[in-house]
């Protein structure tokens, strides 16, 4: 996964250098690796995305299975002992 990263980044880094210097033909093939970085970031972020969901879905099941779990364990507080 970290290496998709650093291919778009790398690809985005390499349009900006060649564009730099790049005559009217060049820009026709600048312009589709940029396309191309463009939407290697946007799937990256999609499933940048969908593994923090994933990641809450599966602490929050946890935490709640843990509350749960301690709900039968917890002392009952005494009304005659607290001050």
């Amino acid at each position: 996964m970290v290496g998709f990263w650093l291919l778009a980044n790398s690809l985005g880094q390499a349009v900006y250098r060649l564009s730099l210097h790049a005559k009217t033909l060049e820009f026709q093939r600048l312009s589709l690796v940029s396309i191309a970085s463009s939407v290697t970031d946007i799937v990256l972020s999609m499933t940048f995305v969908a593994i923090v969901a994933r990641i809450d879905n599966m602490q929050r099941r946890h935490f709640l299975g843990s509350l749960q779990a301690s709900e039968g364990h917890l002392p009952h507080a005494n009304p005659n002992t607290l001050s």
